[in-house]
């Protein structure tokens, strides 16, 4: 049973899910922590949350309807839908391209899909449970 354990974490280690799994986290922790600074300052739905350095480093937060570019950011559920499935297909298909080319890919390459899957989970959360992707 030890052996099993351990030739499980080594996999995991390995796979690197588990930085997917923290982009994931962080994610969703920085946006909460965010969207409730706003929410105690009675920020807006977009506006300056704090200056880190002055003229140069702000945080602002956004509440991004669309996706890049703020494309299709109009509000409409039509809109809404299509994104949540274009989050759900990414992730999905990022997940299946990462398992079917695994043994090829360098690490560099294999943390960069994972990067981007934890983020496009991030995002689909927000989408699903907001309506919007929280930005800042």
């Amino acid at each position: 049973m030890k052996d099993k354990i351990i030739n499980f974490l080594k996999w995991f280690y390995r796979s690197y899910i588990w930085v997917a799994i923290l982009v994931f986290v962080f994610d969703i922790s920085s946006k909460w922590i965010v969207q409730n600074i706003a929410n105690a300052n009675n920020i807006p739905e977009e506006g300056l949350i704090a200056t880190i350095i002055p003229n140069f480093f702000n945080i602002i937060i956004v509440h991004n309807l669309g996706a890049a570019f703020s494309l299709g950011a109009n509000g409409d559920l039509i809109w809404r839908i299509i994104w949540i499935l274009v989050s759900i297909i990414m992730s999905i298909g990022l997940s299946i391209y990462y398992y079917k080319t695994f043994k090829n890919n360098n690490v560099i390459y294999k943390i960069s899909l994972m990067l981007m899957i934890g983020g496009a989970v991030g995002n689909l959360i927000d989408r699903v449970m907001y309506g919007y992707v929280i930005d800042f």
